[in-house]
């Protein structure tokens, strides 16, 4: 369980540019580039971590997924 805290608190962040190696801390100048990572993380997390699920019609997560929308 301490592992699995662990890796949320330092992987699932609203900014996970400044998670990479040299941008540990936020920096004015990098904002933009930091801007682009991130929207480019999103969309390969939607792309392999989603919507590959949504096309196998969810197995395991089938009851999850149909549940997490209809609560939404």
């Amino acid at each position: 369980m301490q592992v699995l805290v662990s890796i949320q608190s330092l992987i699932f962040v609203d900014d996970p540019f400044y998670n990479e190696p040299g941008y540990d801390v936020k920096n004015k100048s990098l904002e933009k580039q930091s801007t682009k990572y991130n929207s480019q993380v999103r969309a390969a997390t939607l792309r392999y971590g989603i919507m590959d699920v949504l096309k196998r019609r969810g197995g395991i997560w089938r009851p999850v997924i149909e549940r997490h929308f209809r609560l939404r």
